[in-house]
């Protein structure tokens, strides 16, 4: 049997490729080459909501905590681990 399966949605706003993806409650976040985190709520129409910048290499990974508080991004080549607190984020939008 072969499913046949449609988008729901396209979203813009990397320049180049998405390695990383992580899912809380609403919020999509992706992380990618283009050294980048983009922030999404799939209930908003806006392509994103927060973009997460100052990385100096690919983000390779990242996610959410548990709690719902923080965003934990490794990047690939300077073996940094950054730490978002998603409170400061929210505040500055």
């Amino acid at each position: 049997m072969q499913l046949k399966l449609s988008s729901l949605d396209v979203v813009q706003g990397h320049r180049a490729r998405v390695g990383t993806m992580a899912w809380s409650s609403h919020i999509l976040s992706s992380g990618s080459r283009d050294r980048n985190i983009l922030q999404r709520d799939v209930r908003a129409p806006e392509d994103y909501i927060h973009k997460l910048v100052g990385h100096r290499s690919e983000v390779c990974t990242h996610a959410h905590s548990h709690t719902h508080t923080h965003i934990h991004a490794a990047l690939a080549l300077c073996c940094l681990l950054w730490l978002y607190q998603l409170s400061e984020v929210l505040r500055h939008s």
